[in-house]
């Protein structure tokens, strides 16, 4: 066999692999929608909890940031500043 024929005979069974790799990727993984659609309804609601959370998170990371920004200036304590954004948020 001659060089040539071997490099074709690899590129040709290599992408062949990668080619069937890639089909059974696509018809055998759920896309999200159907995973959910799929799932009982108490996971359903334990994933949307923890939807729910990361806002909550992000919410608790402005009250912190507004909190440290009040600390470090020279108002008094009572003179809270930028708290009435968050709660409208």
């Amino acid at each position: 066999m001659s060089t040539q024929s071997k490099l074709v005979k690899s590129l040709v069974w290599g992408g062949g692999i990668i080619g069937l790799g890639v089909l059974l990727l696509e018809y055998t993984v759920p896309t999200e929608e159907s995973l959910r659609k799929n799932m009982s309804k108490d996971l359903q609601r334990q994933v949307e909890r923890l939807e729910h959370g990361d806002a909550l998170k992000n919410e608790s990371a402005r009250l912190m940031a507004v909190i440290k920004e009040n600390a470090q200036s020279d108002r008094p304590v009572w003179d809270v500043r930028g708290l009435s954004d968050i709660q409208r948020k």
